[in-house]
């Protein structure tokens, strides 16, 4: 448009043009019709192509993000890891797509873990999934948890001392409504620098003052979705295609039990209808690497909890591991 306006000022009737005024007008005539018309082809040839686009090869060379700790894992896997994104918690990367593509808003504000101090915590997010809405992992569709668990089961083997597994939800994801799991590992510092250049987080991950830890080991072994966890690691499990889907909802579920017991509380103590208290909990499998790891239910203090839950046993609300 803006080339169109010009020549359409500085054409004039009855003006006679030297040589040097042609050429110009010339090529703004020229670059006018590249942008409306060659463009205009050029997206037509690409839509009548579109079906036969090989896009996973497209996303294997364009999409992927470039960061440090990305590159060291593809490196370490020999993988391209195209369904996964990773992090330590508070070094943003800077080469994440949604990182690229907010120009409005600074990466603090949008990159993966940029929420979270420098802690000695790696931050696990699915990449490059169909359902752009998902916040938790049951959003996925199955084909996309299938590709998430095979490049985080490839990720877990290169950290070798890994411990406990965090899956937040609500208020403990920090406003980052996405599928996202944290890992803390007995030698975070030693696993980090075998992956190649790398400076390790240095600093604990310490569970406010007014979290508790519950050991719901044995609700969720009760659970036909979760009881392969009695003979089983989660890191063997997620190997196994469709597996660990099953785990995925229950973990999200106890939020609607949660809600559930919010609800009637508030319901007993007269508050109105409309009234929620906001939901917020982990959930930790601690030794994840190991069968029959322990399952942890961190909430705050004045969390209502599943009827019943209130007796289950106390435990401390983080890992040895991250603190």
């Amino acid at each position: 448009q803006m080339y169109f306006n010009a020549l359409s000022v500085w054409i004039q009737p009855g003006t006679s043009y030297g040589w040097a005024d042609s050429v110009l007008l010339a090529l703004l005539a020229l670059e006018a019709f590249r942008i409306f018309f060659a463009h205009g082809v050029f997206w037509l040839v690409t839509m009548m192509k579109w079906d036969s686009i090989d896009w996973a090869n497209v996303m294997k060379y364009e999409i992927p993000a470039q960061g440090p700790l990305m590159k060291a894992l593809r490196q370490k896997t020999g993988n391209e890891l195209i369904h996964l994104h990773a992090v330590q918690a508070g070094v943003p990367d800077f080469t994440e797509s949604i990182v690229k593509a907010s120009t409005y808003l600074p990466a603090s504000s949008v990159a993966t873990g940029c929420k979270y101090d420098k802690l000695r915590l790696l931050v696990f997010k699915p990449d490059n999934y169909e359902n752009f809405k998902a916040m938790d992992f049951p959003d996925l569709s199955d084909m996309d948890l299938d590709h998430w668990n095979g490049d985080f089961t490839r990720v877990l083997a290169t950290l070798p001392t890994t411990d406990t597994l965090f899956f937040p939800f609500g208020t403990y994801k920090l406003d980052m409504m996405i599928p996202m799991v944290l890992v803390s590992m007995t030698d975070y510092s030693g696993d980090i620098t075998k992956l190649g250049e790398l400076t390790a987080n240095s600093l604990p991950a310490k569970a406010s003052t007014e979290d508790v830890g519950y050991d719901i080991t044995s609700k969720v072994l009760s659970d036909p979705r979760g009881a392969f966890l009695a003979q089983q690691s989660f890191s063997e499990a997620i190997q196994a295609k469709g597996k660990t889907a099953g785990f995925y909802k229950l973990i999200s579920e106890i939020g609607d039990l949660i809600d559930k017991a919010a609800a009637a509380k508030a319901g007993d103590a007269g508050a109105p209808l409309l009234s929620k208290t906001p939901q917020g909990y982990e959930i930790q499998l601690r030794g994840a690497l190991k069968a029959s790891p322990k399952v942890v239910l961190r909430a705050h203090q004045t969390q209502s909890l599943p009827a019943g839950w209130e007796s289950l046993p106390k435990v401390d609300p983080m890992p040895s591991s991250a603190t």
